[in-house]
């Protein structure tokens, strides 16, 4: 297991597509940050900082991506067959590869948070305040950045769960990244219709699409109204989904023929 995790690091290390997107998401953060300073007004600093700059959904959109590719780079570089001739058991393969996704995904989000903290520093020190009070004056504004960073982690790792549970299951990355990429994005306007069909069904507040409104409703509480969820309720529920479709991702590449 460790000598497969070591594999898996050593050919993220090594390829330079993973250090071409972290610089590339740096300068568009930093771009960001330069852009609020000037523009105040249209590019609210708390706001863009609370989201690490925008980097959170580059990030989320890497992320995907990498799931997306992780087994099927095996199939297109034609060494899956190698690894299983191996030692190596499936799931033991395939459990390196989720280790290896999951350090990647905590390594990303630690930097971006820390150079978001930079920026901050930089072009806004003495612009506001991380101890500042929010929402009638329970929560401060390093509180809210800090529960935000955890809500979008969880959320994105809810899409990755499907995105490895598809890409477990046939050998080309598209339709995995086109899964991960549209529900991403599209939680604005599917939501809106879930939302209607909760109002009349309960039970299906318990979707996962319901639950992606994570990151939103720490945001804006009110929202519990529309997800029939509270934020214990939405957390608990990320991480069923993410363990249920992480199984079942298990169960089909086990399963699989090579």
């Amino acid at each position: 297991m460790t000598t497969l995790f070591k594999q898996e690091l050593y050919k993220l290390i090594k390829r330079r597509s993973t250090w071409v997107c972290i610089v590339g998401i740096m300068l568009i953060a930093t771009l960001l940050a330069i852009t609020s300073k000037l523009y105040p007004q249209h590019f609210i600093p708390r706001e863009l900082f609370v989201s690490n700059y925008a980097a959170d959904t580059f990030v989320a959109l890497l992320l995907i991506g990498s799931a997306a590719s992780i087994i099927s780079s095996e199939y297109q570089y034609n060494t899956m067959k190698n690894i299983v001739c191996q030692i190596h058991s499936r799931p033991k393969i395939l459990l390196a590869k989720w280790l290896l996704l999951f350090t990647y995904s905590m390594f990303l989000y630690l930097w971006f948070s820390g150079f978001a903290y930079f920026n901050k520093v930089i072009f806004f020190r003495n612009d506001y305040s991380l101890t500042s009070l929010l929402r009638n004056q329970k929560t401060s504004l390093w509180e809210y950045w800090i529960e935000t960073i955890f809500s979008n982690f969880l959320t994105t790792w809810l899409v990755l769960s499907v995105v490895l549970l598809i890409s477990a299951l046939f050998k080309k990355s598209n339709l995995a990244i086109t899964v991960g990429v549209v529900g991403y994005f599209a939680i604005t306007i599917i939501g809106k219709v879930t939302a209607q069909l909760i109002q009349r069904w309960h039970f299906l507040k318990w979707n996962p699409i319901n639950l992606l409104n994570y990151s939103a409703q720490i945001a804006q509480p009110a929202m519990q109204k529309i997800t029939g969820l509270n934020l214990d309720q939405l957390f608990v529920g990320n991480l069923i989904y993410i363990i249920l479709f992480m199984i079942v991702g298990m169960w089909l590449f086990s399963n699989k023929e090579i």
